[in-house]
């Protein structure tokens, strides 16, 4: 019984440890967008990534269209326009579903330094038929 207890803490931890903390940060349209990041950790030399977490509580599927600015210093570094198209009532997260973004510009240290601000720009929410045409 011991033994089992300890497992079972044991894998607790290790799953908490590894799972993301996704953070709220915008709604608009009757979408709902959560953030977290994926430091490097036990594997150096690994980019730090942008996970994203999508919700949307419409009844019909949207396209959204976005832009992803990475700031260093006050002065824009790294813009990426992206698009993502969802499903009614449905969520999508992190990498399995193409939701991050990792820097091509800017080092980990960089991105991890009290000077670097990023910020999700230019965001429409465009109500769709169905997301088939948009993969």
């Amino acid at each position: 019984m011991k033994k089992i207890f300890i497992l079972a803490i044991l894998f607790y931890s290790t799953v908490n440890m590894f799972a993301q903390k996704y953070q709220p940060f915008k709604s608009q349209d009757g979408v709902d967008f959560s953030n977290a990041w994926l430091k490097p950790g036990f594997t150096e030399g690994k980019p730090v990534e942008l996970l994203f977490k999508i919700k949307n509580n419409n009844k019909y599927a949207v396209l959204l269209t976005y832009s992803v600015d990475y700031y260093l210093n006050g002065e824009l570094k790294e813009s990426v326009e992206l698009y993502y198209c969802l499903k009614a009532k449905k969520t999508a997260t992190g990498k399995l579903n193409g939701l991050f973004f990792i820097s091509e510009k800017l080092t980990n240290e960089q991105i991890l330094s009290k000077g670097f601000k990023w910020e999700l720009n230019d965001l429409k929410v465009k109500e769709v038929t169905d997301c088939t045409k948009y993969k």
